[in-house]
């Protein structure tokens, strides 16, 4: 199994990345993210509040919620554009 990703890079050339999910050399079951009490502010709206979750290698999860919510904001928090305040 494979997956793939598209990304635009800072020359602003897009590029895909194909990742193989079945060599992975971790134990299958092993925790690959983990997210612990994530709060976020944005003046004063809390946009985030104590999220915590953990994603273990092989399972699929989704975010989902209405707009504003703060999906996108806990996902530029994982991927550090964002710093949460706890």
């Amino acid at each position: 199994m494979a997956c793939y990703v598209r990304a635009t890079e800072g020359d602003g050339v897009s590029r895909a990345y194909r990742h193989n999910l079945n060599g992975s050399s971790l134990e299958r079951g092993s925790l690959q993210l983990e997210i612990g009490e994530v709060s976020l502010r944005f003046g004063g709206v809390q946009a985030l509040r104590d999220v915590s979750a953990q994603v273990h290698q092989g399972e699929v999860h989704a975010i989902i919620g209405p707009n504003g919510a703060g999906k996108t904001s806990l996902i530029n928090c994982v991927s550090g554009l964002y710093r949460p305040q706890s």
